[in-house]
């Protein structure tokens, strides 16, 4: 499924709202999407990547040194990786935005932005943001241990908590510990944060339940997910004249039930 790629200028303006939008247009994407990542290898890892702008919250002033370089690392960081030849490759660089050969040469340049910031005196919340990249990268390059040492270091903080978690997920599904992604996954769905809603929790963990095989738990843990919706929706319900109807989300909705109507087939 092609995803709309991002104008240079997008991403100048303001990356962190652009790279948050992108994140939920993946999470919203059809299992199919996230079971062809999976499938692939550990790339899907990214995904989770911008789940960190959220919590960091962009109200530094834009003109900055420090939040323009964040700007960079975040570009960076979610720069594709394709060969010369590569038809996406060539409307990358048309539109100028960045693209690397190789896995290293990505990494490399993303370490030289790391340092770029900490040299220009980056605050707290950015030293956040770019460590949590640098674990993603990490992880991605295959070092997940040192990667695993940094976000332990991170979960400490309640505020990052919950994309931490997400990402850990991630790794434990890669080494193939089903049984340590099941915990975290599920750790995630309980969670009912602000950024991370429980039925988006839910959804989370029935997805890896059908990348791991397991129908019935993932009808299952959908149908919970929907329930919470529903919940959700009467608890928010105007109850008098002038109030505003309970929100939905409908395509959320009938994705799920979707799920549930093919997994019982």
């Amino acid at each position: 499924m092609a995803r709309r790629k991002l104008k240079k200028e997008e991403m100048r303006t303001d990356p962190f709202r652009q790279f948050l939008a992108r994140t939920f247009a993946i999470t919203e994407n059809s299992l199919e999407h996230h079971w062809q990542a999976y499938a692939a290898g550990f790339i899907a890892v990214v995904a989770a990547v911008a789940g960190i702008y959220y919590y960091i919250g962009y109200s530094h002033d834009r003109s900055d040194a420090s939040s323009a370089l964040l700007s960079e690392v975040i570009e960076t960081s979610e720069a594709p990786v394709l060969k010369p030849g590569d038809p996406q490759r060539e409307d990358y660089l048309k539109s100028g935005m960045k693209v690397f050969t190789n896995p290293e040469e990505r990494s490399s340049e993303l370490k030289k932005k790391i340092d770029e910031l900490y040299a220009k005196g980056a605050s707290d919340d950015q030293e956040k943001a770019a460590l949590y990249l640098k674990a993603a990268d990490l992880a991605l390059s295959g070092s997940q241990a040192e990667a695993l040492k940094i976000l332990d270091s991170l979960e400490k903080d309640s505020s990052i908590r919950t994309v931490v978690i997400g990402l850990k997920a991630r790794i434990a599904e890669s080494q193939k510990d089903a049984a340590k992604a099941e915990s975290l996954y599920t750790q995630l769905s309980k969670m009912d944060s602000g950024d991370l809603p429980e039925p988006m929790g839910l959804n989370l963990l029935a997805q890896f339940y059908e990348r791991q095989g397991r129908k019935a738990d993932a009808a299952r843990t959908y149908e919970e997910a929907l329930k919470k919706i529903e919940s959700a929706r009467k608890s928010n319900a105007g109850t008098g004249p002038g109030k505003p109807p309970a929100p939905k989300n409908d395509q959320m909705e009938s994705r799920l039930k979707e799920r549930v109507r093919e997994l019982k087939a």
